[in-house]
């Protein structure tokens, strides 16, 4: 019994993504649709939309997700960052991809949780050179592309808190290698019909290896 109990309560501290194939495939069909053919005026919603379903179906350490921003809250800022992206000639792009995840990270809560201190601390100047680091890397033969894939990941994951709790990223570049491998593999065999499949796989890998500070070994 007392065993049962321990599998019991580690099975509810593991991090995974419960969300479906063809669920994520229909999301991906209508945000893609609904922004075209609103000219890109819907986009805030439909990004919504998609946030919300990921959320919903993420879960940390045995503690699942939900996402409050709504298009409303989005559409102005939305406007302004491309706006001001526009008018630097693309130079503002660096700060536009930075606020997005600041304002993400904001509306993404844990179930049941009270505190409701969600952030990003990542800055723009920590953007850039981990960009820099990452397109230097994905050059590098074989590993490269895992390796600025996990680079980039390290940085985004690793600043970001959740009702007071920062998460923290656990994927290895080896392990990752082993997956785009796989992935690109099965997708050309199957004249890229495993492709369709592949970004839920992505997603369930990272959320496998993604804890927060509260269950790290030093913890």
């Amino acid at each position: 019994m007392g065993n049962h109990n321990n599998q019991v309560s580690l099975n509810e501290e593991k991090s995974y993504f419960d969300g479906g194939y063809f669920a994520y495939i229909g999301y991906s069909i209508l945000v893609g649709f609904v922004s075209m053919i609103t000219l890109g005026i819907a986009f805030p919603w439909m990004f919504c939309l998609m946030q919300k379903w990921q959320a919903k179906h993420t879960v940390i350490c045995g503690k699942r997700m939900y996402f409050d921003g709504t298009g409303i809250q989005l559409i102005g800022r939305y406007i302004l960052w491309w706006f001001l992206t526009v008018i630097t000639f693309g130079i503002y792009g660096f700060w536009l991809v930075v606020s997005m995840k600041k304002w993400i990270a904001k509306h993404t809560h844990f179930e049941g949780e009270e505190d409701n201190n969600s952030f990003f601390d990542g800055g723009v100047g920590g953007f850039i050179g981990n960009s820099i680091l990452s397109g230097l890397v994905s050059a590098v033969p074989i590993v490269g592309l895992a390796w600025g894939k996990i680079i980039m990941l390290n940085w985004e994951i690793n600043h970001t808190v959740i009702d007071s709790r920062r998460l923290v990223f656990t994927g290895k570049v080896g392990n990752l290698f082993g997956k785009y491998f796989l992935w690109g593999f099965l997708s050309i065999i199957t004249f890229g019909i495993f492709g369709l499949f592949v970004p839920v796989k992505y997603m369930r890998w990272e959320t496998e290896r993604t804890i927060d500070n509260e269950h790290t070994t030093e913890a």
